[in-house]
């Protein structure tokens, strides 16, 4: 998917809903440091317009996660700094402005590279997932200020799951929620690597998930064919009502993927 219509089209949503409370307001310059507003400001939910993929030069960016103050994007690599076919990992500032870039570690292999992440901002590590079940994991280390630096650390295989391609994790269980297109909603654990859980799809072609600490939910980016955004239950996998918000997205190359 390519990020430039995703973050387009939440930012008018974003602008025109409330936010949850206070202390999960979209406007915050930090706001992955506010309980409830990292991972699902991942999908783009801020009140301007970022466009990571022009910052980036890469126009095939598939993953996007707020944390550590910071924007981070996958990428295919195929017009970005990289050679052609060089995954990467891009830090971009809240206004979208590249700071660093880093090498995809690709544990299974993936043509694609790494599809959405996920944060788990308290232990400072980041999450990506690909083909096969394979989930890498990366440390954050702040230091050396004001960027810090992003170092792969290990993988893992998710028995059962598929691709992951929507990614996103509740640090109060730490249980991980993916979901591929169209297929089931899967919760799994990675100590140990197993799913613990199984919900129904609601209907969408899910590509991107964040996690709400405050409410306790999860939010979807889907394209069915319009582009849709959707709180779900993560106990029942039901849609939550009155929280969903659809848009016409820019045009964008691969979007089968």
């Amino acid at each position: 998917l390519s990020l430039p219509a995703r973050l387009a089209i939440l930012a008018v949503l974003v602008a025109l809903s409330p936010a949850p409370n206070a202390q999960s307001s979209p406007q915050s310059s930090r706001a992955a440091t506010q309980p409830g507003t990292g991972s699902y400001l991942g999908l783009g939910m801020k009140r301007t317009m970022e466009d990571t993929e022009t910052s980036s030069g890469d126009s095939e960016e598939d993953g996007v996660e707020n944390a550590c103050g910071f924007f981070w994007t996958t990428g295919r690599g195929l017009n970005g700094p990289n050679p052609p076919g060089v995954h990467a990992i891009y830090q971009l500032d809240l206004t979208a402005n590249l700071v660093a870039t880093y090498p995809q570690t690709n544990p299974g292999g993936s043509p694609n590279g790494h599809y959405d992440m996920a944060r788990d901002e308290a232990n400072l590590k980041l999450y990506a997932g690909e083909e096969s079940g394979f989930l890498a994991e990366y440390d954050f280390d702040p230091n050396p200020a004001p960027n810090g630096t992003l170092t792969f650390n290990q993988s893992f295989v998710i028995p059962g799951v598929g691709r992951i391609r929507a990614l996103a994790y509740d640090p109060a269980t730490q249980t991980f929620f993916t979901s591929d297109l169209g297929g089931p909603i899967f919760a799994f654990t990675i100590n140990p690597p197993q799913v613990v859980g199984v919900l129904p799809n609601p209907g969408k072609n899910f590509t991107g998930f964040g996690w709400d600490d405050v409410n306790n939910r999860l939010w979807s980016f889907s394209r069915d064919p319009q582009v849709d955004f959707n709180a779900i239950d993560p106990g029942t996998g039901l849609l939550v009502p009155g929280t969903n918000f659809t848009g016409i997205a820019q045009p964008a190359p691969n979007l089968s993927s």
